[in-house]
C-alpha cells in the first residue's frame, strides 16, 4: 500500500472476510421471558384504565416496534428497518438448500402436503361453495379450476413465509447469544467505525459486525466444532473460527488479547498513520505528499499543513481520526475471531473513541478527517469517491449511527504522544 505515491505505510485496513444477517429500545410490558433471551410478543394484560380496542391498539403498536426497531440490518444489506422482500424469499430458499438439503425437502413436501390438502378439500366440498357464490360456476371445470387456484395460493403463501427467514434468524441469533442493548454512549463510540460497516452492509449497533462463535452456546460451538461443520443459522453464514484467528494473526500478528493491547498501543504511536504523515511532512518528500492528498480531497496544501499546527487549543490532529477508526474495526474484529473477552474490546474501544470526542468537535468535523486519513492511505481517487458515495448514503439513510451523538472528553485524557506529538520514524528507518 503507498501513502499518496512517497513511500510504503505502515497501516492497513483489514478486516477478516466478511459473509452474508439488534433489539433495541427497552421494550414495554412483554411476556416475562429471561433477560438474557430474545424478547417474544405476547398479549398485554395492562391493568390500567382502557377501553380493550385501546389495548388492542398499543398491543399492534408494541408489535411493530419489536419487528421494525428492534432488529438490526440484515448482513450484506444497507436497508434499515429490516423488512421482509422478496429476494429474501428466493434467497433464503436457496441457502437452506445449499446448507440443509434434507430440511428443504422436508419443507417442500410440507408445503405441498398443505395445498394438496385444500385443493383437496375445495374440489369435495365444491357443492357447498358454490352455493353461496354470488355467480352460477361451471359445474364440469369449475370445481377443477377451483382446486388448481386454491392449491397455487396455498403454496405461494407457505412459501412467501420464507421471507421473513432472515427476520428470524437474527432473532434466533440474539436469543442464543443473549444479546443485550447496547447503552448510547456504546452506539456513539461504534458510529465512529460506521462508513466501513456501511459500506459492507454489516452491523454497526453491536460490538460484533457479524455472527459471532464466542456469543454462542457452548453446546452449539461444540456441535459446530465452531464452524469446522457448518454453523446453526440459515441466513447468517459464520466462517470456521480457526480460519478467521489465522487470517487476523497473518495480516496483524494478532493472536491473543495482549498481542491486541500492544498492537493499539503501537497503531497510536509508531505505526500510525498521524506519525507517518508528521515524518513525511517533516522530510524531503512534504511536497509532494502535500500536493497528491490536495489533489484527491480538494483541500488546499495550506489545508493539509494546518493538520501539524496546534489549532485552538487542541493539539495537532495529523490523522488520528483514521488511526482510530481503524484500530476500532481491528479491535472488532479480534472480538468476532474470539481473541479478545467483550470487556477488554469495550474498554480499547472506548479509550480510542475518547480520542475523537477530545479532537474532533462533531460527526462532520471526524468524517472530513476520516477521509483525508483515506486519501493518505489509500493513495486512490476511486477509494476517496467511494468514501464519499457511503457517507452521502450513510448520512440519508435510517441506521442509528447516522443520527448518533457525538460524545465529548476532555484534552487531559489523550495519551502523551496526542497531546504532543513527536516525529516518529519507522522502525527500519531509526536503525
Amino acid at each position: 500500500m503507498n501513502c499518496a505515491g512517497v513511500t510504503t505505510c505502515w497501516v492497513s485496513t483489514i478486516r477478516t472476510p466478511r459473509t452474508t444477517y439488534r433489539a433495541t429500545p427497552r421494550q414495554p410490558r412483554l411476556c416475562r421471558r429471561p433477560r438474557s433471551s430474545m424478547i417474544r410478543w405476547c398479549r398485554i394484560t395492562s391493568r390500567r384504565r382502557g377501553t380493550r380496542h385501546d389495548r388492542r391498539a398499543k398491543a399492534h403498536t408494541n408489535w411493530i416496534t419489536l419487528v421494525w426497531v428492534t432488529l438490526q440490518n440484515h448482513l450484506g444489506e444497507r436497508a434499515y428497518p429490516v423488512r421482509p422482500r422478496i429476494w429474501h424469499q428466493r434467497n433464503y430458499q436457496q441457502l437452506r438448500r445449499e446448507q440443509k438439503p434434507v430440511r428443504a425437502q422436508g419443507r417442500a413436501l410440507l408445503t405441498f402436503a398443505i395445498a394438496f390438502a385444500v385443493a383437496a378439500f375445495v374440489s369435495i366440498k365444491w357443492h357447498d361453495i358454490a352455493e353461496v357464490l354470488p355467480f352460477t360456476a361451471d359445474g364440469t371445470f369449475a370445481p377443477v379450476l377451483a382446486a388448481v387456484l386454491a392449491f397455487a395460493l396455498v403454496a405461494f403463501a407457505v412459501s412467501s413465509l420464507d421471507g421473513f427467514g432472515p427476520w428470524r434468524d437474527q432473532r434466533r441469533y440474539r436469543r442464543l447469544s443473549g444479546a443485550t442493548e447496547t447503552t448510547p454512549a456504546q452506539r456513539s463510540l461504534l458510529a465512529l467505525d460506521a462508513e466501513s460497516d456501511f459500506r459492507s452492509g454489516l452491523w454497526n449497533s453491536s460490538l460484533e459486525y457479524s455472527p459471532a462463535w464466542s456469543k454462542l452456546p457452548a453446546s452449539m460451538r461444540k456441535k459446530y466444532a465452531d464452524g469446522a461443520k457448518g454453523y446453526p443459522i440459515v441466513s447468517l453464514p459464520m466462517n470456521d473460527l480457526r480460519d478467521l484467528q489465522a487470517d487476523l494473526d497473518k495480516r496483524t500478528r494478532i493472536a491473543s488479547e495482549r498481542d491486541l493491547e500492544l498492537y493499539v498501543a503501537d497503531g497510536l504511536a509508531q505505526h500510525s498513520m498521524s506519525a507517518r504523515f508528521q515524518a513525511i511532512l517533516n522530510g524531503p518528500d512534504a511536497e509532494r505528499m502535500l500536493t497528491r492528498i490536495a489533489g484527491l480531497t480538494g483541500l488546499s496544501e495550506w489545508d493539509l499543513r494546518a493538520l501539524a499546527e496546534p489549532q485552538a487549543g487542541r493539539p495537532p490532529l495529523l490523522l488520528w481520526a483514521g488511526d482510530v477508526q481503524r484500530l476500532i474495526a481491528i479491535t472488532r474484529t479480534a472480538f468476532v475471531a474470539g481473541q479478545v473477552s467483550e470487556q477488554t474490546a469495550w474498554t480499547l474501544i472506548e479509550r480510542l473513541g475518547n480520542i475523537a470526542f477530545a479532537l474532533y468537535t462533531d460527526s462532520a468535523d471526524y468524517w472530513s478527517a476520516v477521509r483525508i486519513a483515506t486519501a493518505f492511505a489509500s493513495d486512490e481517487v476511486a477509494a476517496v469517491q467511494a468514501f464519499d458515495e457511503t457517507m452521502r448514503e450513510l448520512r440519508a439513510s435510517r441506521w442509528p449511527a447516522a443520527t448518533a451523538t457525538f460524545g465529548t472528553a476532555s484534552l487531559d485524557t489523550l495519551p502523551g504522544q496526542i497531546r504532543t506529538p513527536e516525529v516518529l520514524l519507522p522502525r527500519e528507518e531509526a536503525n
